[in-house]
């Protein structure tokens, strides 16, 4: 009796397992919905959309003219410099060097807990 119905589990393994594959796959033309995507057919429109915005970028000209400009020359520089700062440890999860850590030593001290009072 368990062999029958270990017989009959994995039958319908199998069983699940061809439907879930047929439902992707036609098997008259041999073509696989699991690889011919509809969605990916919209790559040579995308690839348009970007060819278009590159030749759009090409087609800007810039002049330095703003640079020559009296007011842009007379600009200040109000940067302030930042000063240099040391670097860190190389490995800032490893104990710093020199540093001693000892392991926790168990208590012999015996602990009394009080147990709860009843409320009746």
């Amino acid at each position: 009796m368990r062999y029958f119905i270990s017989l009959l589990g994995l039958a319908a393994i199998v069983g699940a397992g061809y439907f879930t594959v047929a439902q992707y796959v036609d098997v008259a033309h041999g073509q696989s919905t699991l690889v011919s995507d509809p969605s990916l057919d919209n790559t040579s429109a995308d690839g348009a959309k970007v060819l278009a915005l590159l030749n759009r970028l090409k087609s800007i000209n810039l002049n330095g003219k703003i640079f020559d400009n009296p007011k842009f020359t007379s600009l200040q520089d109000w940067s302030v410099e930042i000063p240099t700062q040391t670097v860190g440890r190389p490995n800032p999860y490893l104990p710093p060097s020199g540093a001693v850590f000892a392991a926790p030593q168990a208590s012999t001290t015996p602990v009394t807990v009080p147990l709860p009072r009843s409320t009746r």
